[in-house]
């Protein structure tokens, strides 16, 4: 899957292309018992709770929300730039379990990139699919970390994504994509520190079309 690339004007919505996705891999399965074992020996059953990556096998499944850093709750140069980690660790989770309310609650409803990329990705768990990779990370980061009049920082950085891949609810292979080392475009992260916490305002690459 690929969604739109749109140019935003400051503090307007916008459409980002980006699939979003936690690292997977499938994991070996537990040896069976040999035929002499007896049932104080045998292999446990596989823990339902525990985390397990997607995979070409199947959805993730129990991944735990990520967790805010300590660093991303200051309003400084070093806590924007650990929010704006954080912020993306959350798209990633919305991707690969299809629960983006994480990060609604840091992200204001004008964003238009985020609405764009949610669409897409809801649109396939709902049907049954799942997606594997895709995780993106901030490869540069640029920021003078000076608020505009409306108290907006508009950090910059380039963003790399891992392989990725789509399947349908029979595990059928839809799409593949290769990775994206992040050498093309740049993006803003219209952020603004409210009520103790930052929150973000847009996301896409910066300037008008």
């Amino acid at each position: 899957m690929t969604l739109k690339l749109h140019r935003l004007a400051p503090i307007a919505a916008a459409s980002l292309a980006a699939l979003l996705a936690l690292t997977a891999c499938q994991g070996s399965a537990a040896p069976s018992p040999s035929p002499s074992a007896t049932s104080s020996s045998a292999s446990p059953a596989p823990d339902a709770s525990k985390p397990t990556p997607a995979s070409s096998n199947g959805p993730a499944r129990n991944i735990p929300v990520p967790e805010l850093p300590e660093a991303a709750t200051k309003e400084t140069k070093e806590g924007l730039r650990a929010f704006a980690d954080y912020w993306l660790s959350l798209m990633n989770y919305g991707f690969i379990t299809g629960d983006y309310g994480p990060v609604n609650k840091l992200t204001s409803s004008a964003c238009g990139t985020c609405a764009n990329v949610q669409k897409g990705v809801s649109e396939a768990y709902k049907a049954g699919g799942w997606f594997v990779g895709g995780e993106l990370a901030i490869k540069s980061y640029s920021d003078s970390f000076r608020a505009d009049v409306n108290d907006t920082y508009g950090p910059l950085m380039r963003i790399s994504q891992n392989s990725r891949a789509k399947y349908d609810k029979t595990g059928k292979l839809l799409e593949k994509h290769a990775a994206d080392a992040g050498e093309k475009n740049v993006y803003v992260l219209y952020s603004r520190f409210q009520n103790g916490a930052w929150r973000v305002a847009d996301f896409g690459l910066p300037g008008g079309s």
